[in-house]
């Protein structure tokens, strides 16, 4: 069985927990990505001919649900949907999932898998005819394996729909700590992608968040459950001095902060 080397997913699982209750209101970006990743979603099937309702009555499989935030946005802007099963690392947070969109009164069926599908036993659970991802793909190191893996979950010539993040992805820490997740290039994703998919839609952005202080950036990055770049915790003391280091490095005129992403959004369909 291949793992994500250099990945420690029970501390990822463990940092998106203790962030459940302060995930939806700090995670700006994110929920920002989920939004688009649907819009991106609709404006693809316009071109085709067709829009959110193809999908009514189809399975989908929503890998890294987290709290469910994107969840109850997918539920609501296709709520035709006939079944739907949640995955995250976290029993927690799927329950959690499960829950929130339960109580909004969705008639689509819920299933349930824990693990990490990109390195797990084939599940039992149906193929789906979407698969769906919003901010959570970048945790794998190698994308073209998942993939192949995911493809397996899929019906056939069904849709793969995900948003995930690129290199240039935090990059101020990337110099000051001098290694990062392991984010491919654009190039480099949309070649690995066409081994598995039709691409359909592939689009890229730039994401500059700005805080106040650098304490500020640290608590985000606890509040979000972002705090797995490192499986050995810096010291106080270290800690202390990353941050002294970024904000003089880094700071603006006025003294924020900022932070960088490179989001991208793909819709494609599987061959």
């Amino acid at each position: 069985m291949a793992h994500e080397r250099g990945t420690d997913f029970g501390l990822i699982a463990r940092n998106f927990e203790q962030a459940a209750a302060t995930y939806e209101q700090e995670a700006l970006v994110q929920n920002a990505m989920g939004s688009e990743l649907i819009a991106v979603l609709a404006r693809t099937l316009k071109e085709q001919g067709q829009d959110l309702g193809v999908l009514t009555g189809l399975s989908a499989l929503e890998i890294g649900c987290g709290p469910g935030n994107f969840t109850q946005l997918l539920l609501t802007s296709v709520p035709g949907l006939k079944r739907l099963v949640l995955n995250d690392l976290s029993s927690r947070l799927v329950e959690q999932a499960k829950t929130r969109v339960s109580a909004q009164g969705s008639c689509c069926a819920l299933e349930t898998y824990v693990g990490n599908l990109a390195c797990a036993a084939a599940p039992d659970f149906a193929p789906c005819d979407l698969i769906i991802s919003n901010a959570t793909l970048q945790w794998l190191s190698d994308l073209d394996a998942a993939l192949s893996r995911f493809q397996a979950l899929a019906r056939p010539h069904g849709l793969l729909v995900y948003s995930s993040f690129l290199e240039g992805t935090f990059a101020e820490l990337t110099e000051l700590l001098g290694h990062s997740l392991h984010y491919l290039s654009a190039d480099a994703a949309r070649a690995c992608l066409e081994r598995h998919c039709e691409v359909l839609h592939f689009c890229t952005k730039t994401v500059v968040q700005h805080f106040d202080t650098s304490f500020h950036l640290l608590r985000h990055f606890r509040d979000t459950g972002v705090n797995s770049l490192r499986s050995e915790p810096l010291s106080v003391g270290q800690m202390r001095r990353l941050m002294l280091r970024y904000e003089q490095r880094y700071s603006d005129a006025y003294g924020a902060i900022p932070l960088t992403w490179q989001p991208y959004f793909v819709v494609a369909r599987w061959r």
